[in-house]
């Protein structure tokens, strides 16, 4: 999204929580760093994810409670939220529904997270953004009642 769809209180708050949440990648990396030196916990693709994760939910719920999530142009956020919480759902249905049908037996094979784990972990990220949102929708709701 372009600049154009934000105002200057969003992007100057987008551009804070941004910077933060680089700070939080870089010293997750350097923390993965020292603990994959010592322990293999998981192959490098779920370390990434696991990082990028962390980190993304940090901007989108501080973005959300800050008001600097939306466009202008967006014009009903229920809906987003939603979406995204339906696509998280559907995400780890039917990682729930592949891991009862193969058997599987945990979701860490030999001491390490099983690379199975990333629709989960992907799920997870969509579901709790459309939690977060609908959670701000319904504050919001609230706060123009009172």
């Amino acid at each position: 999204m372009g600049s154009e769809n934000f105002d200057e209180y969003q992007l100057a708050v987008r551009r804070r929580i941004a910077f933060q949440a680089l700070i939080i990648t870089l010293a997750l990396i350097c923390i993965n760093g020292v603990a994959a030196t010592y322990y293999d916990w998981a192959s490098p693709m779920v370390q990434a994810l696991v990082i990028i994760s962390l980190s993304a939910l940090y901007f989108l719920t501080a973005t959300v409670f800050k008001s600097a999530y939306v466009s202008r142009k967006v014009r009903n956020p229920l809906s987003l939220g939603v979406f995204y919480l339906v696509i998280g759902l559907l995400n780890g249905a039917i990682f729930f529904a592949r891991y009862r049908s193969f058997g599987a037996a945990s979701f860490a094979v030999n001491g390490r997270l099983s690379d199975d784990l990333i629709q989960l972990i992907a799920g997870f990220v969509f579901a709790y953004l459309g939690a977060i949102l609908l959670i701000k929708y319904y504050i919001d709701c609230r706060g123009r009642e009172e």
